[in-house]
Order: structure tokens, then sequence, then C-alpha cells
């Protein structure tokens, strides 16, 4: 009976430790927003609606690529040029994979807005706090075992 429960406990601390060492594989994704000066990757307010594209870089693979940013506005709502407005922050959703990208303005009496994207299958990521500012952010997301 000792030989068995001592047998018990050892493949027990066997299988804790084997977990323990596991070696896991992540994804780390760099986010900028885009800005709203300049021609490229740049905000544009449509009337109902402000867009525009952002870049995503997969860390160790050629890049980037367009990620297209939104929100729905009611018209008139913002000035049809968005030049007074800048980034003031990042932020990242992991149970919706979206990542937001926070405008205010220059001007007194302009709202603040915020643009977001929905990253597919990014879900359940965290932000690298380290890498992040008020126009880029880093979401990291295991997604597996290294061998």
């Amino acid at each position: 009976m000792k030989k068995t429960i001592l047998a018990s406990i050892v493949a027990a601390v066997g299988l804790s430790t084997s977990m323990a060492f596991a070696d896991p594989a992540s994804l780390v994704v760099d986010v900028m927003c885009p800005g709203t000066t300049g021609i490229v990757n740049v905000l544009s307010n449509y009337g109902d609606h402000i867009k525009g594209a952002g870049t995503v870089t997969i860390v160790g693979l050629p890049g980037p690529t367009q990620a297209y940013f939104n929100v729905s506005i009611t018209p008139g709502a913002f000035p049809a040029k968005l030049l007074s407005y800048s980034n003031s922050g990042t932020d990242y959703d992991s149970t919706t994979a979206t990542i937001s990208c926070s405008y205010t303005s220059s001007v007194s009496g302009q709202d603040p807005f915020t643009v977001t994207y929905v990253a597919e299958n990014f879900r359940g990521g965290v932000i690298d706090v380290a890498n992040q500012t008020i126009s880029t952010i880093r979401i990291v997301s295991a997604f597996g075992l290294k061998k």
C-alpha cells in the first residue's frame, strides 16, 4: 500500500514538473494607429464615419500590413479635416480582439473620438506595456508550445 501511494506521489510530481517546464510559443504583434496628418496611413472624416489605415506587423515576419480602423459618427459632429487631432492613447480588449486608438483635439470644444480595429483570431492576448505608446501597441498571445 505504501509503495502504491509513493508511486502515485512520484508520478504526480513528475507530471507537475514536466508541465512546469512547458515552453509556450507566442505570437507578438505591433500595431501602429493611423495618423491625422500626411497622405499615408491617416484618418479621414467621411461624414458619417471616420476611418483610416494603420499598420500591423507580426514580429519576426516581413511586414507591415495595413489595418483599417473606423468609427461611426453623427454627421457634422467632427470637422471635415482632422488636422487638430492627435493620438492620445491605445488599448486592447482581449475578449473581442479589438484594438482601439484614441484621439483628442487641440481645439477647445472639439470632442475626442476612438477608432477600432478587430484583429481576427487574436483573442486572449495581453498588452506588452513596456512597448505601448499613445500611437502604438504590442500584443502578445500564446498559441501553442515550442518543440
